[in-house]
């Protein structure tokens, strides 16, 4: 059976039919088939056949045309449209006329390129061609016509640059044109050699036979011949060794036909060395040459040269042979090689060694295989030395080295003998990099010979010498070098140890520690590294989680060093490496990474070595450094320390870590505090100034460390003043302006800094993670306005946080911001708005905040919940490392603080955004750091008042949108009204708010989840729901049972593409469109036709149509919020905070929209937290005097909830009503409410422009529109004014009035009082407490201009008007009116309750008035109340004979005016009598004066204002003109001047009536009169011409007012 031959793995049957279809020529075919038949069927599987065919066709078009004797060689990367094909690879294609070597000569280049060859095929083919070198055909074999050609397709690495393609192709080109010219040659050179033997006959003797035989041997097949050029010796002294070498013509043969091919470098190839073999006797000299071959083999070529001779022996020239020895000389017994042979037995002879001895027989085996190119090239005396010297190592493992330097002074050689179990490429690279130190020359060759019956290793470094005359190195010393080289890395760890603890113990720990250096670690590193590491890697081992050691070997630039990082399992990033290592001021040069561990260890250390250097080359000194700098970077690596460009003041200021952390403290707290520069400015400027930094680090020093005593010490000054003396010249050497700005801000907030906690230390002793210092707001530069009192800032690398203070005591939340940029700027807003939202408690405003920096990545709610308690937890921390304390009623400082500011022991917190949760983590911490007011100082928490369950917060937003409601007459308690609101019912304020009337219908809300429609709620049933909601736990909108909607209502998610509405819907909120999308939907919700707009989530919603989205301040609702002229609600609660932006609440406002500001609103819960805290201080004294448990505290404390809630509820409600006063007179006040702002401004309090008032100008414009000041406006001025008052009153002795004691204890719930009066009375905050309730009182009922306004006229100070306020307000039991006033709420008649509060405010401008001008000052408060209510209680009821006929009818309209309002009578008449009863002091005085009573002088008072028409007159000057500052002044003087006249002339009734007559007026006018009859008649005859004259003017009341003086 015949056998079928396997089909080849790829089809080159398929190529060739491939080739066949793609070429026109029929040869195509069996052209492919001839050139891939020899390649492995792997190699042509690796492109698809038809690349494979169309690559034989490109090659055969290639090769139709080549003339005869010329290459042809392209490189190319082929396509499609040129070559009919595509590939991955360069292509080379070579057709060239069959020859030796050419194949080796061709990748021998390629490899000397290092490109890859990926296929070779390379056929030689018979090519029949015509005398123009066209192909006819491929011929099966070569013949006559058929010459054999080699037809070469080769594919190699991508080669992209067609320069390179260029290049490879010409040099490849040389490459074939040196194999021709060798080959073509062949025969002549042959006969060179020949001629050379000839030559050297010529003027030989015996001793030339070796010679000789030698030359013969070359030429039977033992030398490749390339080239021969012969030359004749000429002498010449200007040339080296006097001689020159002149080519003989027509000698050169080969490759050195071309004469641009040298074989020797200039100045090396001849020379001292070549003249002294010309003129010596040696007659053959055998040299490499420097040119390396192209031929056949890499490496240098061998040139023989040979002496030639005159027919006389005398030596004319030379002869230059030059080729490479072939394999057989290589391996050719050196006794059958002729030169060497002699060498040989000369080396046995001089040995006297018997070769059959051992020692001749290993003699000979040493010569045998000492390596052939040397044997060729040694000198005998070099041969003996080195042969003896090996055989007298005796398979010693030790290192020896043998050298020699070739005839002309190029190259040295050294042979190298190493222990063999050590010689490997990593030693030899080390014995390279010795050697050509050693020889300062390039080792360029390196040949390796070892056996495994030898102890030694073997290697021949060839090196090529910089120089031919560089000196002979030690050799002795260079073989120790080497031997250094060669030890055991476990022999020198060991030794280094030992050295450093001793032999015992060094064995010990080499034994130990050996086994964790890796083979990789041990090539990089010696034994003295490894003890060094030693160290930390037990430290890592142990479990410490960073290590770094620095050094610097020897040899490296001072700015250069290496880092050693030692990190427990695996390596670092070395993404993560590169940025720490950017900032520190180093560049990364390289990075080295081993693993470091034992074979039984479980788990190992990395060691991670990077090569670094400082980026502007500055020198590092490690040893003045080196500890800090690795502080440094353990303390990145482990987070304590932020990465950034600061970090560079490690090296180039010397600064330690901490000392960084501080600088970059107060960068941030500057970018906090607006500075214009970024961070990244600033760190360029403070590394570009190193001195200048050091100088702020000395100054902070100098003025906080406490080891330098007092703040005011003498030692600390000296200081100070040497560090600031220094710094001067520095900061004015500063060039750049903005540089000078940045590091002067920086000084400046150092030397404006209070305190700081920077040398304290924890528990364990450690400094702590934090850094927080105190600032002096007010001193520092270009702060934005308003300016708190202090601040302080804490830093650490996980949170920054701020809290500001607007005075002494003051209180506000902690807010967890997510504005990491300018949280200091949302604070600032808070603070503000806290200020006057605190103007109804006893603390100024404060805020606080926190900026979480490095929430975890991808963590749980429960993670970053954690991480916000702990960067919490440290802001407190800050805050009370900084306060004093209260310990046994003295304050102590904390420790280790510098104090620069005076006692500063009250600090209270609360909840804010993120933090509602937080006051118990709050107090206790209070409570770690003993802080005095215990659980008092975070109000809210487990042992406080729950502001959700009290809803306190919404309830007091519903006092002002009840009285909204009520002066626009509708009460919202018993009458259905319609809702649009933010927030939903798990919320506080929201779904507290949305539950204090069951007639809300709640047409549509959202929070930040949900969206909530229902265009027609039933009220009762919808409130249930709400209810429901609320009550349970995290509900949202979407638990909202739907079926209780009304019809067209929804829920929907806010992350919705889109939401369709029902027309229901649309008709609810006023749109069209019934399609829109969730943000639109919320706009439309602001925007909402509905009776309330009511805010109880977080965010700015609505602007003023003039601010930007950015000026709202809250980027997260720029998408969805609305000018204020949008907002379509008739009233607008703000239970939550900013909700509008205050130029928004002014905006809608003129648009006749109700609304306050967020602070009167919400203020109810910061008064409930101020109510608790006083409480605290209350029982907490209570519980020191043993007249409280602690145990009682909490019951007692929330048994008294509901009384707080009224108390607080109060204020809210008093404060929405003196904003409706305010209202209601704006007209009226305008111009004195315009000067209030102008002496604000000028003592600094206030800034317009902060507060978004209007200036002088446009409140002109405002006069003159009739477009008076609006409830916002008021509420702020409200605020300034009891903030204004509240200072000037606690700055005086008003607090400790007996009369006002009674304030204090009105301040706290009835059962506090009642138990612990005594405590109350010992308050700590007893005066502050006393001047919130004054002042509280004071400004609600009479408005902000009242103090200022009497100040002026009167000239009085603020307390003493505070104390006639007082004495007015009890004298008169105003009290009493203003309680049944109030209690008119229900009956809806909110215009008679304004109108009779208006009453009651104008006469206690008169009365306090009156009191500070007639009572003795300062007033006995007691007594002048007890006088003045002696004198009101006199006057009764007004009855019609005390007050006669004209006064009991002005007195009744007043009341009837008030009764159509429709005030209860009696009410009307009280309010109306107030000013009938402003006559009470006069009559009092007049009195007391003359010896009558008070009834018989208010008789006649009445009775002569009758006689005179002093009522009229009184009327005329009500009713003058007080538009303006002057014609308003002009009718109060007026008024003023008529009261006095009234009472004047009283007086002089009086004393003219007598004792006996002042009981009957007729009597005591009659007397009166008869003294003054023509002045009388005078008056008689004026009052006649006022009569007809209608309205009166100034003018007239001024002459009248004139002749009734007169009278006096």
């Amino acid at each position: 059976m015949a056998t079928v031959l396997a089909p080849r793995i790829y089809g080159l049957d398929a190529i060739c039919a491939a080739a066949a279809s793609q070429s026109q020529s029929q040869g195509a075919a069996e052209f492919a088939r001839r050139l891939y038949e020899r390649v492995a069927d792997r190699d042509l599987a690796a492109a698809p056949m038809e690349q494979r065919a169309a690559a034989a066709v490109c090659l055969l078009n290639f090769a139709r045309r080549r003339l005869p004797g010329i290459a042809k060689v392209r490189v190319f990367n082929p396509t499609l449209a040129d070559h009919g094909f595509e590939s991955r690879h360069t292509i080379v294609q070579i057709v060239n006329d069959d020859m030796p070597f050419l194949v080796d000569s061709i990748t021998n280049e390629l490899n000397r390129r290092e490109i890859s060859v990926h296929l070779l095929a390379h056929p030689v083919m018979a090519v029949r061609r015509d005398l123009d070198g066209d192909l006819i055909e491929v011929a099966t074999e070569a013949g006559e016509r058929a010459r054999p050609e080699s037809m070469m397709h080769i594919e190699i690495d991508r080669q992209a640059e067609p320069e390179v393609l260029d290049e490879l192709a010409a040099t490849l080109a040389r490459v074939l044109g040196e194999v021709r010219m060798a080959v073509e040659d062949w025969p002549a050179l042959r006969r060179a050699c020949l001629d050379s033997l000839e030559d050297l006959m010529a003027g030989s003797g015996t001793a030339h036979t070796e010679q000789e035989e030698f030359l013969c041997w070359l030429e039977s097949n033992h030398f490749t011949f390339l080239g021969h050029r012969r030359y004749r010796y000429v002498d010449d002294a200007t040339h080296p060794g006097g001689l020159r070498y002149d080519l003989i013509p027509g000698s050169a043969l080969g490759i050195l036909r071309r004469d641009e091919v040298h074989l020797f470098d200039a100045g090396l190839g001849g020379g001292e060395a070549m003249a002294r073999f010309a003129r010596g006797p040696q007659q053959l000299m055998i040299v490499k040459t420097d040119r390396l071959s192209l031929v056949h083999r890499t490496g240098g070529m061998d040139c023989v040269i040979v002496k030639t001779h005159d027919p006389d022996g005398r030596v004319t020239g030379e002869r230059r042979l030059v080729g490479l020895f072939t394999s057989t000389a290589y391996h050719a017994m050196v006794r059958e090689v002729p030169l060497l042979r002699g060498r040989v037995d000369s080396v046995l002879r001089r040995a006297g060694l018997d070769p059959n001895s051992h020692d001749g027989k290993a003699l000979l085996a040493i010569l045998d295989s000492y390596p052939r190119d040397e044997l060729f090239q040694i000198d005998e005396d070099t041969l003996y030395k080195h042969a003896l010297g090996i055989l007298q190592l005796q398979e010693r493992r030790r290192v020896a080295l043998f050298t020699r330097r070739d005839a002309v002074g190029r190259f040295a050689t050294c042979l190298v003998f190493a222990p063999r179990e050590r010689f490997d490429a990593a030693l030899s690279e080390r014995f390279c990099h010795l050697l050509q130190e050693a020889w300062h020359g390039k080792v360029i060759s390196i040949t390796g010979a070892s056996s495994d019956e030898s102890a030694l290793a073997r290697a021949l470094y060839t090196l090529k010498l910089d120089r031919p005359n560089a000196p002979t190195p030690d050799l002795v010393a260079l073989e120790q070098a080497l031997a250094e080289a060669a030890t055991s890395w476990n022999d020198r760890l060991r030794a280094a140890l030992q050295a450093k603890l001793g032999d015992a113990e060094g064995r010990a720990a080499a034994r130990t520690w050996r086994g964790y250096f890796p083979p990789v670690y041990r090539d990089s590193f010696d034994a003295d590294h490894a003890v060094a590491d030693i160290e930390p890697l037990q430290a890592a081992l142990a479990g410490a989680p960073f290590g770094v050691r620095l050094n610097r070997d020897p040899g490296l630039p001072p700015h250069r060093f290496s880092v050693r990082l030692f990190h427990p399992g695996e390596p670092i990033a070395l993404s993560d490496i590169l940025p720490l290592a950017e900032n520190l001021g180093l560049r990364v040069l390289s990075e080295a990474p081993f693993l470091l561990g034992a074979e039984a260890a479980p788990s190992g250390v990395a060691l991670q070595v990077l090569s670094v250097e400082t980026a502007d080359q500055s020198a590092v000194d490690l040893i003045a450094v080196g500890e800090r700098f690795a502080e440094t970077l353990d303390r990145l690596w482990a987070g304590a320390m932020e990465n950034d460009g600061l970090n560079r003041l490690v090296l180039g200021a010397g600064l330690a870590w901490r000392e960084v952390a501080l600088l970059r403290a107060y960068a941030k707290y500057l970018r906090q505090a607006g500075i214009a520069f970024s961070q990244d400015y600033m760190e360029r400027v403070l590394t570009a100034y190193p001195a200048i930094v050091r100088g702020m680090i000395d100054l902070f020093r100098a003025r906080l460390d406490p080891a330098l005593g007092e703040a005011r010490s003498d030692r600390r000054a000296e200081r100070i003043d040497s560090v600031e003396a220094a710094l001067s010249g520095a900061v004015e050497a500063v060039a750049t302006l903005d540089e000078d700005r940045i590091l002067r801000r920086f000084l400046n907030a150092v030397r404006c800094t209070l305190r700081t906690n920077y040398w304290q230390r924890d528990t364990a002793g450690e400094v702590k993670e934090w850094i927080s210092f105190k600032v002096d707001s007010r001193a520092i530069d270009d702060l934005p306005a308003p300016r708190p009192l202090v601040e302080i800032f804490v830093y650490s690398p996980r949170m920054e946080g701020i809290h500001l203070r607007g005075g002494r005591v003051a209180r506000g939340g902690i807010r967890w911001s997510d504005r990491r940029e300018d949280f200091r700027t949302e604070i600032l807003g808070l603070m503000k708005t806290q200020i006057v939202k605190n103007a109804v408690i006893v603390p100024t405003g404060s805020k606080g905040g926190f900026y979480v920096k490095r929430p975890p990545q991808g963590g749980s709610r429960e993670q970053l919940q954690a991480e916000g308690v702990f960067c919490y937890q440290t802001l407190i921390r800050g805050l009370l490392d900084l306060t004093d304390n209260y310990i046994a009623g003295a304050v102590k400082p904390p420790p280790q603080v510098v104090r620069h500011d005076g006692d500063d022991p009250y600090l209270v917190v609360a909840a804010d955004k993120g933090t509602a949760t937080f006051s118990d983590i709050a107090n206790a911490l209070a409570r770690d750091y003993g802080f005095w007011l215990d659980d008092a100082f975070a109000s809210g928490g487990s042992a406080g008042y729950d502001h959700k369950k009290m809803g306190i917060t919404a309830r007091g937003a519903w006092e002002s949108v009840k009285r909204h409601f009520r002066e626009l007459g509708t009460d919202i308690q018993r009458t259905p009204f319609t809702v649009a609101g933010v927030g939903d019912m798990s919320g506080d304020v929201f779904g507290n708010g949305m539950l204090l009337s069951r007639q809300i219908k709640l047409v549509a809300a959202f929070d930040h989840r949900h969206i909530f429609i229902d265009p027609s709620p039933d009220p009762e049933i919808s409130w249930a729901e709400r209810k429901r909601l609320f009550e349970l736990a995290r509900s949202s909108w979407m638990d909202y049972d739907k079926k209780l909607l009304s019809a067209g209502g929804g829920l929907y998610e806010r992350t919705a593409k889109s939401i369709t509405l029902s027309e229901a819907a649309c008709a609810a909120l006023g749109i069209e469109q019934p399609v829109t999308t969730p943000i639109d939907l919320m706009r439309a919700i602001l925007k909402a036709p509905v009776d309330l707009l009511y805010f109880g989530g977080i965010g700015t919603y609505v602007k003023s149509s003039g601010e930007s989205n950015a000026e709202a301040g809250d980027r997260t609702n720029d998408a969805l919020r609305i000018n204020a002229a949008d907002v379509r609600a008739r009233v607008v609660g703000e239970g939550a905070n900013l909700g509008f932006t205050q130029r928004g609440r002014i905006e809608a406002a003129l648009a006749g929209r109700r609304i306050n500001t967020d602070a009167l609103d919400n203020s109810a819960g910061v008064d409930t937290s101020d109510h608790e805290v006083n409480i605290k201080i209350v029982t907490g004294t209570a519980i020191e005097r043993d007249q409280l448990d602690v145990a009682d505290r909490d019951a007692l404390l929330f048994g008294m909830t509901d009384e707080i809630a009224s108390l607080v509820l109060r204020h809210n409600y008093q404060q929405s009503q003196a904003i409706s006063i305010a209202e209601a007179q704006a007209g009226e006040e305008h111009d004195r409410l315009e000067r209030f702002m102008r002496a604000l401004e000028r003592q600094g309090r206030l800034d317009r422009a902060v507060e978004f008032l209007p200036d002088s100008a446009a409140m002109r414009a405002r006069a003159q529109n009739r477009q008076y000041l609006t409830r916002p406006e008021l509420c702020v001025l409200l605020a300034y004014a009891k903030i204004d008052l509240a200072e000037q009153i606690l700055n005086s002795d008003l607090p400790d009035d007996p009369l006002l004691e009674s304030e204090l204890l009105r301040y706290f719930p009835t059962t506090l009082e009642q138990k612990f009066e005594s405590a109350i009375r010992d308050h700590r905050l007893r005066r502050e407490i006393t001047t919130l309730q004054v002042v509280n009182s004071m400004v609600n009922r009479c408005g902000p201009t009242f103090v200022r306004s009497v100040g002026q006229r009167t000239g009085a100070s603020a307390a003493a008007i505070a104390r006639a306020f007082a004495v007015v307000r009890d004298a008169w039991n105003l009290r009493d009116l203003w309680t049944d006033i109030e209690a008119l709420d229900e009956s809806l008649k909110a215009e008679a309750q304004i109108r009779m509060l208006v009453a009651s405010q104008r006469f206690l401008i008169r009365t306090v008035q009156w009191t500070l001008r007639r009572l003795p000052q300062p007033i006995d408060t007691l007594a002048a109340t007890d006088q003045l209510g002696t004198a009101v209680a006199a006057l009764g009821d007004l009855h019609p004979t005390m007050i006669g006929p004209a006064e009991t009818a002005a007195l009744n309209e007043r009341g009837a005016t008030f009764e159509a309002l429709g005030a209860p009578p009696a009410v009307a008449r009280r309010a109306a009598s107030l000013e009938t009863l402003a006559s009470a002091g006069d009559l009092m005085l007049a009195a007391r004066a003359n010896g009558c009573s008070i009834e018989d002088a208010a008789r006649l008072y009445f009775r002569l204002g009758e006689r005179l028409s002093l009522a009229a007159l009184a009327i005329g000057a009500q009713k003058l003109p007080r538009e303006g500052q002057w014609p308003a002044q002009a009718a109060l003087s007026m008024a003023d001047e008529l009261a006095a006249l009234h009472a004047d002339l009283l007086g002089s009734v009086l004393r003219a009536a007598g004792a006996d007559g002042a009981a009957d007026p007729d009597v005591a006018l009659s007397r009166w009169a008869e003294g003054r009859p023509l002045a009388l008649e005078r008056v008689d005859r004026l009052k006649e011409e006022l009569s007809g004259t209608g309205q009166l003017d100034l003018a007239m009341l001024s002459v009248t007012t004139t002749e009734l003086r007169s009278l006096v």
